[in-house]
């Protein structure tokens, strides 16, 4: 069906159908512009994955973060995750998989310790 075909099908709408349909349209096109909003905001997360490949940017990013975390100090794995996900809210955002590895990297380094209970204490 063209688009001539649908619009001297409209013209024989009522008024009120007339103007649910407009909402209807209204409605598709705010849908599509927030899917296409997501994804965008989806792909600076996955740029960031890249940063572990340059091992300055690495040991950059660890002492940022332990520095941060020495003056907060979550105290539950929940908490600690959050605080990290906030420290690169701005600069786009960090994925899951990141957040993983930042903390086990401090794991590794001994700058914290998580119990079975999931609580966070600092060394």
């Amino acid at each position: 069906m063209t688009s001539t075909e649908i619009s001297a099908l409209c013209e024989q709408l009522p008024r009120n159908e007339k103007l649910r349909l407009a909402q209807l349209l209204i409605m598709q096109v705010m849908r599509e512009e927030d899917i296409q909003k997501s994804q965008s905001c989806i792909q600076p997360q996955n740029e960031l994955s890249g940063i572990w490949k340059d091992s300055n940017t690495s040991e950059d990013i660890i002492d940022y973060v332990v520095k941060r975390l020495l003056k907060l100090k979550p105290t539950k794995k929940a908490s600690l995750i959050n605080s990290i996900v906030a420290m690169f809210q701005f600069q786009g955002g960090i994925s899951e998989p990141d957040v993983e590895r930042i903390i086990s990297v401090l794991q590794k380094l001994k700058y914290i310790h998580i119990d079975i209970s999931n609580k966070v204490t600092y060394r």
